[in-house]
């Protein structure tokens, strides 16, 4: 459990680690303490990572005393965030879908906690899943108007027509990403192919081997563009890029060190703005729960890297110049035309389908 000044004092909740705690000099009046509990492993150098970089924020800006958690046994969220909410903390913090169920019966066991649920389907209007909860705020992320644009560029760079993406899981805003980063790739090549496959298993968005693994198969059948949002699986498919010398675009967190010639942008995600913006509320007394937000393009959570692009243009090997700065006006111009409305991007969130031979 965590004491009064935010260390471990004993811990006897399965799968529950504690990381790190770390704070800021308190501002005056904003003495408090923010807890982000994670259902996958910090260090994957994606999501995690980023939220863990937000929290850090929180404690350097806004003086709260921070810790960050890891339940990864699924068994264990209930009680895991059961445990941290008894403790008492000015906000909580879960992470992704599998939390919600926990997540939603601790927030009904203690309506006097808030809770920030980051990318789960709460509070959502006509949708009666889950209750009302006015101790709970909710976001969403929809990344498929980046996806596309990233697709547009994939497509146009395609050597052999033949496209691949590798996700961690069946996912409703992964599904999304890579129905659309096919469509994006159609739309500029009508007779593009586009396989999909996933890690799957019991750690899906933490195992680069299995992440290799389904890359390489794709690379046999021909891929030659490959794209992941898998977390720290999608490690192993940039390994797998890297060695079999096709391009590569990533998942939320900029690899493009692994690999600088083959690494054509990644799906840009500040994760780490949500864990942010609601520290930000409850410093500034605007925390409002009951609600769920949409944070997407429009609304500068999700990116699109261009200064990566332009660095990768510089110094990649896998085509003409001319090619590459085509994909890239291609790209922009996609992106002018979501943001102007007049292209509106499809939000399929069911399981994409192979597309082609």
């Amino acid at each position: 459990m965590i004491g009064n000044h935010g260390k471990l004092a004993s811990v006897g909740m399965a799968g529950l680690m504690v990381l790190g705690v770390a704070g800021g000099a308190l501002a005056q009046d904003t003495p408090g303490k923010i807890v982000l509990i994670g259902n996958q492993r910090f260090g994957d150098q994606g999501p995690m990572d980023a939220f863990a970089a937000g929290l850090q924020r929180c404690a350097d800006e806004f003086g709260f005393e921070v810790s960050k958690l890891e339940s990864i046994d699924p068994a264990g969220f209930e009680d895991d965030i059961r445990a941290i909410a008894s403790e008492g903390a000015d906000l909580i913090l879960t992470t992704f879908p599998p939390m919600t169920n926990a997540q939603v019966k601790v927030a009904q066991e203690f309506p006097d906690q808030k809770f920030r649920a980051i990318y789960q389907f709460v509070n959502i209007e006509g949708d009666t899943t889950y209750p009302h909860l006015p101790n709970v705020e909710s976001t969403e992320y929809r990344g498929e108007t980046v996806a596309y644009i990233l697709g547009v560029i994939a497509g146009s760079l395609s050597k052999s027509g033949k496209l691949g993406a590798v996700s961690g899981s069946d996912d409703p805003t992964v599904n999304a990403a890579d129905n659309a980063w096919a469509q994006g790739a159609l739309s500029v090549n009508p007779k593009v192919n586009v396989e999909f496959g996933v890690v799957g298993g019991t750690n899906p968005y933490d195992d680069p081997a299995k992440g290799k693994e389904v890359a390489l198969a794709m690379v046999s059948r021909g891929v030659d563009v490959i794209s992941t949002e898998a977390a720290k699986s999608q490690l192993g498919v940039i390994d797998a890029a890297k060695e079999s010398g096709i391009l590569v675009q990533g998942d939320v967190a900029n690899n493009s060190t692994i690999y600088p010639e083959g690494y054509a942008g990644y799906l840009a995600l500040d994760f780490g703005s949500d864990v942010y913006l609601a520290c930000k509320e409850l410093h500034d007394g605007t925390w409002v729960g009951g609600t769920h937000t949409t944070l997407d393009l429009s609304t500068g959570t999700y990116m699109v890297p261009w200064d990566v692009l332009d660095a990768w243009a510089k110094v990649q090997t896998f085509t003409d110049a001319d090619t590459v700065q085509k994909a890239i006006a291609a790209g922009k111009a996609a992106e002018a035309a979501i943001l102007d409305g007049s292209l509106v991007v499809e939000n399929n969130t069911t399981f994409p389908v192979n597309i082609g031979g």
